[in-house]
């Protein structure tokens, strides 16, 4: 039962609530999954330096233990040799990370540029419209990116974690504002319609996908489910709150206060072992998410 609660409360890390934190414990992953070449590329790069740790491991492994078997104190020697190894092995680990730091940020400018062409495209931009478009989703990109890897690394401010939220465009939608006119605006609003659509999709599909697990839930009981998920998804926009020099006591209270909407909204339609459920995961989703945030001055 345990492990079923920690799947679900996974589950609901992808899906997770609130909009200014969509997609935060999911961006270093999805930034550094690559595909097609750049898969090949990336496992025969780690390999070949993983193997280069492992392949060292097994004699040096048997020695130390030998070593430490037969006498209670080793001599310099054998002392300054592990240590040349333990520096060894961090500067291969530094290695690896760094090889898929760098594929991460080629992969991440093949998306923007991807991105600039299409938007370029349909909003019939001039060129130099097109180069600061460019400028703007590779600032948010970067941006993003050092976010995630503080987050990651256990460093991450409040708004660090912000920052990593990749569904927030509210920057960019205002920077678009001054940039285009007439017909060109006229687009990008409806463009930004459908990109607010597919992130509402987005998130109540993986707010549904924790409701399923849950024990003799009904296709009626998901349908109306779905319905409360549009609903609150569409109020919870990235970027509409202000949290400039926000505490984590408050930034916890913005969490518990959305955490706590969507348990009384399915309980309207849940029964009470199924809420009960339904609990469970949202509890173990909140120690999760409060492990990521930091302590901050009052």
């Amino acid at each position: 039962m345990e492990n079923l609660e920690s799947k679900n409360s996974s589950k609901m890390i992808m899906g997770f609530v609130i909009g200014l934190l969509a997609g935060v414990l999911g961006v270093l992953f999805a930034q550094y999954t690559f595909k097609e070449s750049n898969e090949d590329q990336v496992v025969s790069t780690v390999q070949k330096s993983t193997n280069g740790i492992t392949n060292s491991g097994p004699s040096t492994t048997t020695s130390r233990l030998s070593i430490a078997n037969s006498s209670p104190r080793k001599d310099s020697s054998s002392i300054e040799s592990d240590k040349d190894e333990k520096d060894d092995d961090k500067e291969k680990g530094k290695e690896i990370w760094e090889t898929i730091m760098a594929l991460g940020e080629d992969k991440q400018k093949e998306e923007v540029s991807d991105e600039v062409d299409k938007m370029a495209e349909r909003f019939n931009l001039t060129a130099s419209q097109k180069s600061r478009l460019q400028e703007l989703l590779e600032a948010k990109a970067k941006t993003q990116s050092e976010a995630g890897l503080k987050l990651f690394t256990g460093k991450a401010s409040i708004a660090d974690l912000i920052a990593s939220d990749e569904d927030n465009y509210s920057e960019i939608d205002k920077a678009m504002q001054e940039l285009l006119s007439g017909d060109q605006l006229a687009e990008y609003e409806t463009y930004t319609e459908e990109r607010e659509i597919e992130r509402i999709e987005k998130k109540t599909n993986e707010d549904l996908g924790g409701l399923r697990e849950i024990a003799g839930i009904t296709e009626e009981q998901i349908d109306q489910a779905r319905d409360f998920f549009i609903e609150i998804n569409a109020s919870e926009k990235p970027g509409s709150m202000d949290m400039t020099n926000i505490t984590r006591d408050q930034f916890m209270g913005v969490i518990d206060d959305a955490l706590d909407k969507r348990i009384s909204g399915v309980a309207e339609f849940l029964n009470d072992d199924q809420v009960t459920s339904y609990r469970k995961q949202v509890d173990g989703f909140r120690k999760m998410i409060s492990a990521f945030v930091p302590d901050t001055e009052e």
